[in-house]
């Protein structure tokens, strides 16, 4: 049996305190969305099999057209966040318990 690894993204938060009028995980850099460098990297990675991205409610669908707009095809699964980081995490985590076996290996890293 093949062990897959799964990165868990974490792209739930407001990004409030940056003042900006959208999500931080969402602002352009040279064009592209901040998030798109971080899952970019995660689609390049060869120990990489699947991504899941815990995205704040409401830009679910932006982040679908963007991940397809940059070819991120090991993203599998978007999943809404929490009211915190921790509760974030849990989203994810929870909805990978009935997808992975139990020798998968899951990462979890800050979608910033």
């Amino acid at each position: 049996m093949m062990i897959m690894t799964t990165a868990i993204i974490i792209a739930g938060g407001s990004g409030i305190r940056m003042g900006e009028s959208i999500p931080k995980q969402f602002i352009k850099v040279l064009g592209k969305p901040v998030m798109m460098y971080t899952l970019e990297g995660f689609q390049n990675h060869p120990l990489i099999d699947n991504i899941e991205v815990v995205c704040l409610d409401g830009w679910i669908e932006y982040l679908c057209e963007e991940a397809k707009k940059y070819g991120i095809t090991k993203l599998k699964w978007i999943v809404p966040g929490g009211k915190s980081g921790q509760e974030s995490i849990r989203n994810g985590v929870f909805n990978l318990e009935s997808k992975l076996s139990d020798d998968d290996i899951v990462v979890i890293h800050d979608g910033i």
